[in-house]
């Protein structure tokens, strides 16, 4: 199993990256969605092969240069996402940004979080077959 964590807290990658790992999966790590290969490429890996796609994503809400939502979108725009996605933040977040978070099939997770609230929905999502890639949002 593989695992996309996206965080600009060197403290929260490390904590889901070690997390991540003892449950068995593959981890690849970005403080930046820049960095990460999904969002830099233009066509979807998924259908290069299902295995080349992560079983889950988690990331920030907030980052700097790209939001955590705004990967999302561009990977949903690109039909991708076959992924269980968990989107963290540790800010307030308006009515709309929740409900378009829920509508990309994406579960949020309030930071500070329990490390417990991350095995639960790890144990939650992996007996579950990876959803089907919405239509893209535009």
């Amino acid at each position: 199993m593989k695992a996309v964590i996206i965080d600009d807290d060197p403290a929260i990658v490390t904590l889901l990256s070690v997390a991540l790992k003892r449950k068995g999966y593959q981890v690849s790590a970005y403080s930046n969605p820049n960095l990460c290969p999904l969002y830099c490429i233009e066509a979807c890996p998924c259908d290069m092969g299902y295995e080349n796609c992560p079983n889950i994503i988690i990331t920030d809400f907030m980052m700097p240069e790209v939001s955590g939502m705004d990967f999302i979108k561009r990977l949903k725009q690109k039909g991708c996402l076959r992924s269980h996605i968990a989107m963290m933040s540790g800010y307030l977040m308006y009515p709309q940004e929740r409900e378009l978070m829920v509508a990309m099939g994406a579960t949020f997770l309030a930071k500070p979080f329990r490390l417990s609230q991350i095995n639960e929905w790890l144990d939650k999502v992996s007996g579950k077959s990876m959803p089907f890639s919405p239509p893209s949002l535009q």
